[in-house]
C-alpha cells in the first residue's frame, strides 16, 4: 500500500472492543453506498462466511499488540455488493478500535496505472504527469489546491538561489513530512501502525520522525499524538 493510498482509505470502522461497529465511514470514490445498517452489528457479520476467521485473528491481534497485520476479506455492503477490501486494524488510546480497508481492485488498477506511465514516460512518448499517479487525492495534492501544494508553493521561491539537488532534497523532505505526519494523526499516534501503512520499517519511521522534529514537544506539533509503539 502507497502512501498517498494510505491515507486516503475506502472504508474507516471503529468498532468496540468486542468487535461491534460504533461509525462507519466510506470515502467519496464509495459514495453511492450507505453504512448505517452496519451500526450496532458485529464486524464479523458484515463479511463472507469464510473470512470470519481471518476478521477474528485480525481483532485479536490489534487488540494483544496494537496493530494487525494487512488482511483480505470480501466486505458486504448494505446495497449488496461484495468488495475485497484490505484490512488492518488498530487498537485506539480510548479503548476502541479502527480498521482502515481499501478496495483491493482500486489498488491494482492505481499500480498498473503507475506503471503504465512509467513506461509511456520512459519510452518518450509523452512526460509523466500528475494524473497518471492514481486518484484525485493525488492531483488535489499536487494541482495547487491541496495541503502538499501549500507546502510546496514556497519551494518556487528559491528557484535561482537553489541547485536543483537542493530543491528536489527540500521538496522530499516536506512530502515525507506530510505523510508522516497524516499517517500518525489517523492511528492516533500508533507508531507501528503509521509504519504498515507508509510501508517502512519501525526503526525507518524513528529515523524520519527525528529528522523532521516530529513528536518533539518543539516539532510539528504531533507530541500530543505519538506515543511509544505497541
Amino acid at each position: 500500500m502507497t502512501a498517498v493510498g494510505a491515507m486516503q482509505p475506502d472504508v474507516k470502522v471503529v468498532l468496540d472492543l468486542k468487535g461491534v461497529i460504533l461509525r462507519a465511514t466510506l470515502a467519496n470514490a464509495m459514495a453511492g453506498e450507505t453504512l448505517d445498517d452496519w451500526l450496532g452489528r458485529h464486524w464479523a457479520q458484515t463479511v463472507e462466511d469464510r473470512d470470519r476467521a481471518q476478521l477474528t485473528e485480525l481483532v485479536d491481534t490489534a487488540l494483544a499488540q496494537g496493530v494487525s497485520p494487512y488482511c483480505c476479506l470480501t466486505q458486504h455492503f448494505p446495497s449488496g455488493r461484495a468488495l475485497p477490501i484490505e484490512y488492518m486494524a488498530v487498537r485506539l488510546k480510548g479503548g476502541d478500535m479502527l480498521a482502515i480497508g481499501r478496495d483491493v481492485r482500486a489498488l491494482a488498477d492505481s499500480h498498473s496505472g503507475v506503471v503504465d506511465a512509467q513506461l509511456t514516460n520512459r519510452s518518450g512518448r509523452r512526460p509523466l504527469n500528475e494524473s497518471d499517479l492514481g486518484g484525485d487525492s493525488t492531483g488535489n495534492y499536487l494541482s495547487g489546491y491541496g495541503p502538499l501544494a501549500q507546502l510546496l508553493g514556497s519551494m518556487t521561491e528559491q528557484l535561482g538561489t537553489t541547485t536543483l539537488k537542493g530543491l528536489v532534497s527540500a521538496t522530499v523532505g516536506l512530502v515525507e513530512k506530510h505523510y508522516i505526519e497524516a499517517a500518525l494523526e489517523e492511528v492516533q499516534g500508533n507508531r507501528t501502525a503509521a509504519a504498515k501503512i507508509l510501508g517502512l520499517s519501525r526503526q525507518s519511521l524513528y529515523v524520519k520522525m527525528a529528522r523532521y522534529g516530529i513528536g518533539d514537544n518543539e516539532g510539528a506539533g504531533l507530541s500530543r499524538l505519538v506515543r511509544p509503539a505497541s
